[in-house]
């Protein structure tokens, strides 16, 4: 269904209006908001297997969590912009929101969603070189308990089979984001919307805590400032049999010897100032 201009009462009208769905998929509705996910819930969340939502960039963090917490049968949930080629700063999930509300969608199969909010004390600088700040990198808050709450929840997930917290491709055609660098005559691309709040993806953030994503066959981190090494390679290889792909975008994961290790086909789609991945098992 698209929507178009609808304001939030509306759209809770709409959905209101019947009972018991199954299936729901807006798109372009940007007065989604408070009204319409707690009339979804009311009206559908004990039926709800599939909800699907693109550009509607009124679907807040709150909102986002007031449905995971509440669809029992949900299978698909997919929040982003279309089929995740850009990127909304408007469509997502703090992942503060996680700590005291759990899930109950176990039998998720497919999750498209961004989660930030995280703290990242080791990543310095912007994809700018500007020095991050604030809490969540400045080093006031230490340690991994947000992350693993978050690994937490998505490791209950044991029929995940499509993982998606990353974008898609990039807009390389758009010149504002290629800026001079010190070699004379030379541009480098920088992607304006590198996540720097997100999962670190490493063993020592909780990654473990993924182990029981048996069923997983594809993973999508692309855009996203990770940190991936060997041993987490390995164990991605041990723990997830059923892997087809995963989706990346940065330099270390040590596609040399993730190639050797584990004879992985690698394809290695480059462009300026980064690289891209795509790793198949």
């Amino acid at each position: 269904m698209t929507g178009g201009s609808q304001d939030d009462q509306q759209i809770a009208l709409l959905i209101q209006s019947s009972q018991a769905w199954k299936h729901i998929s807006l798109s372009f509705f940007h007065g989604l908001g408070s009204l319409s996910t707690a009339a979804l819930v009311h009206q559908h969340s004990k039926t709800l297997e599939s909800l699907v939502l693109k550009e509607c960039d009124g679907f807040c963090s709150e909102d986002i969590q007031a449905v995971l917490s509440s669809c029992v049968n949900l299978r698909v949930f997919q929040a982003m912009t279309s089929s995740g080629t850009e990127f909304s700063s408007t469509v997502y999930l703090d992942a503060s929101e996680m700590v005291d509300s759990p899930w109950v969608c176990l039998g998720l199969e497919s999750l498209m969603l961004v989660i930030t909010g995280i703290a990242r004390p080791d990543l310095k600088h912007d994809q700018y070189g500007r020095p991050l700040t604030g809490p969540l990198h400045d080093g006031s808050i230490q340690g991994y308990e947000l992350q693993r709450i978050v690994y937490g929840q998505l490791g209950k997930l044991t029929r995940l089979r499509e993982l998606w917290l990353g974008h898609d491709v990039p807009d390389l055609d758009d010149e504002e984001n290629y800026h001079p660098t010190e070699i004379d005559g030379q541009w480098k691309y920088i992607d304006p919307d590198e996540q720097f709040e997100c999962l670190e993806f490493s063993l020592r953030s909780g990654l473990d805590l993924l182990g029981g994503l048996t069923e997983l066959k594809v993973l999508n981190v692309d855009r996203m400032n990770i940190r991936v090494g060997l041993l987490e390679v390995q164990w991605m290889a041990e723990r997830w049999p059923k892997m087809e792909r995963i989706v990346g975008a940065r330099s270390n994961l040590q596609l040399g010897l993730m190639s050797r290790q584990f004879k992985l086909r690698v394809k290695a789609v480059g462009s300026i100032g980064s690289s891209r991945i795509y790793l198949s098992m």
